[in-house]
């Protein structure tokens, strides 16, 4: 109750305050009213001259912000269009590929044409050149036919007939034939057969050369050529060699390919 006494007792000093703000304010607006008053009139034209470039230059700043903005579209734009102008650009060379394929596709396809023309024209000629063989077969077939039956005729043998000389006929010259071939020589005696080749012949062949040796060596032998019609050029060199050693020879051609027959021969001289 005592402490209420005593805030009654003082006094407020806000309304003085008040009242010194108020004054401070008037005080300080006729200062700024003075100021003005003492500026001079260049001086606020020049201010309203950049008051205006002021305005000017926020206006510019606006337009070229706007400017920005729509620049920044159209370049957001224009990557856009870039990126279906690749798009466009990829389709056009996976086109480009499709095309070449294609243009491939159809060489290929007219050499196909081309090569299956070609494997008909070859079936063709395969088809006639099969008729055309077996024709050849017929007649090949025909032919070794006919062979056959003139194989199986025997050929008639050439016997040699006991001839010549006195002394050849009694024997007392003993003979050597000497078959000529176009292979070789045959040389014919009692105990069988032997054959010397055109090319063993021209080397002097040793069984020949013997027995040309034996008839120099010896008058009772003598050689006789049993000449076959085509078989000239291997007498003339049997010959040649039989005349070069003094070899004691006659001839006596024979007719047909037959097998030669000594027997009569050959008996005769057993006797």
């Amino acid at each position: 109750m005592s402490r209420r006494n005593r805030d009654d007792g003082e006094m407020s000093l806000f309304p003085f305050l008040s009242i010194l703000v108020c004054l401070i304010g008037v005080l300080t607006l006729m200062i700024v009213g003075v100021s003005i008053a003492q500026m001079n009139t260049p001086d606020i034209d020049e201010l309203l001259k950049n008051q205006e470039k002021l305005e000017e230059v926020k206006k510019e700043l606006t337009e070229l912000e706007k400017k920005k903005l729509e620049l920044q579209e159209l370049i957001k734009m224009a990557q856009g269009i870039k990126e279906q102008l690749n798009d466009a650009l990829k389709k056009l060379r996976d086109l480009e590929e499709m095309k070449q394929a294609a243009q491939q596709q159809e060489k290929l396809a007219a050499q196909a044409v081309e090569l299956l023309a070609k494997i008909q024209r070859l079936e063709k000629q395969i088809k006639q050149l099969t008729k055309e063989l077996e024709e050849i077969q017929k007649k090949i077939a025909k032919l070794e036919e006919e062979l056959k039956k003139r194989q199986e005729i025997p050929v008639p043998e050439v016997q040699i007939q006991p001839s010549g000389s006195e002394d050849l006929r009694n024997g007392k010259i003993k003979p050597t034939f000497v078959e000529t071939t176009k292979e070789g020589v045959r040389i014919h005696t009692p105990q069988g057969q032997t054959f010397v080749t055109s090319r063993d012949l021209r080397n002097e062949d040793k069984a020949y050369m013997q027995l040309v040796k034996e008839n120099d060596e010896r008058n009772d032998r003598m050689i006789i050529f049993l000449i076959r019609s085509d078989a000239i050029k291997t007498f003339d060199t049997v010959k040649a060699l039989a005349d070069k050693n003094h070899a004691y020879n006659s001839r006596l051609p024979i007719v047909g390919q037959g097998r030669v027959d000594l027997s009569l021969f050959f008996d005769s001289m057993k006797k």
